[in-house]
């Protein structure tokens, strides 16, 4: 909790209305850590419109989490 991280979002050419995927990139603190369901919740420190942009993203790893 109240660790400071760095998220990337991915988002499809659905919700982002651009031609390909776009990955978005910004700092964040954890608020809350639901060790049951694997799960956390982030507050975002900056908006989603000051996040740097990644044209072409990389993936660095992969989480496993609940559905």
């Amino acid at each position: 909790m109240n660790d400071r991280t760095v998220v990337t979002l991915f988002l499809p050419p659905a919700f982002s209305g651009q031609e390909a995927t776009i990955g978005l990139r910004g700092a964040a603190i954890i608020t809350r850590v639901d060790e049951e369901n694997e799960g956390v919740a982030l507050q975002f420190v900056r908006s989603f419109r000051q996040f740097e942009r990644l044209d072409e993203p990389e993936v660095s790893g992969k989480f496993r989490y609940k559905n």
